[in-house]
């Protein structure tokens, strides 16, 4: 008879990184609720945020953009100050440390009500977002390496979902003098689909009931821009959206001119609502 061996019992393993998964955090709310057990998660969260090691700042975003699928999650971010702590991160010295603070910050904005975008704003988010988007006031091509594509794709997001639910951000909007920045985008050759077409549905809602705006995008040169958009050769979906958009119904173009001399070959189709997207988070 062989013998018998005892199995050897699975040790549990310590999370490496420190912070709460979603199904720990779902946990804790279940057996301990509101407590300060609860609540040292979240504030186990915001330690990490202010460390001086650039992982531990992306992984506690990175946990950050996750947990916010759960709306009890964000009332207890937004009560332990993590947008006030997470904000300094857009414009970090880490590339890595933008992006990831950006993408949590946008998450919010989706996964929240009109009311987390309000606190958002409280907790002062603009100002760092408006001192990073002035990074980009000069001319620039962004290279296969340069993650500040990836960097300004997701602040135009974040300022675009903002601007759908808060007049202040509007308003910051004009003051801060963000609309050449973003115009220069609007050069997909240059600057890839992505970051146009973000920018093109940024434009468009702040642009409604903004007649400064719209006197700004109905200037000649940004006309021909959109012009531009409007009559290139469509590949696929994503490109189809862009004229889409560029001609869409509070675009200048649709405003002030009666007829569109669209002479390209690729039909056009009505405008239709773009819902606003999760980005994805990498594990």
């Amino acid at each position: 008879m062989g013998k018998s061996k005892n199995k050897k019992g699975k040790g549990t393993r310590n999370n490496p990184t420190g912070l709460p998964s979603v199904k720990d955090f779902n946990l804790e709310q279940d057996e301990f609720g509101d407590s300060d057990t609860y609540n040292h998660s979240v504030a186990n969260i915001v330690e990490k945020l202010q460390s001086l090691n650039v992982e531990e700042k992306i992984c506690a975003c990175s946990t950050i953009s996750t947990l916010v699928r759960q709306p009890k999650a964000i009332r207890m971010l937004l009560q332990n100050n993590v947008v006030k702590v997470m904000g300094p991160l857009i414009v970090d010295s880490s590339q890595q440390v933008r992006k990831t603070a950006l993408g949590a910050l946008r998450n919010m904005t989706v996964d929240g009500s009109f009311d987390v975008c309000d606190k958002m704003i409280e907790a002062d988010v603009l100002t760092p977002l408006f001192s990073l988007l002035a990074e980009y006031g000069e001319e620039w091509s962004p290279s296969d390496k340069d993650e500040r594509l990836d960097i300004i794709v997701q602040a135009t997001h974040l300022l675009w979902n903002l601007c759908e639910s808060n007049e202040i951000t509007v308003k910051r909007f004009n003051q801060e003098n963000v609309l050449p920045i973003l115009l220069q985008c609007l050069q997909p050759q240059v600057h890839g689909y992505n970051l146009a077409l973000v920018v093109a549905q940024c434009l468009q809602t702040v642009s409604e009931d903004n007649p400064e705006i719209m006197s700004a995008l109905s200037k000649e040169a940004t006309m021909t821009l959109l012009m531009d958009l409007i009559q290139r050769k469509h590949e696929d979906m994503q490109q189809m959206l862009l004229r889409v958009v560029a001609a869409g119904d509070r675009s200048p173009i649709y405003v002030l001119t009666p007829i569109l001399p669209l002479t390209c070959t690729n039909h056009m189709v009505p405008p239709t609502f773009i819902p606003r997207a999760t980005i994805p988070v990498t594990k």
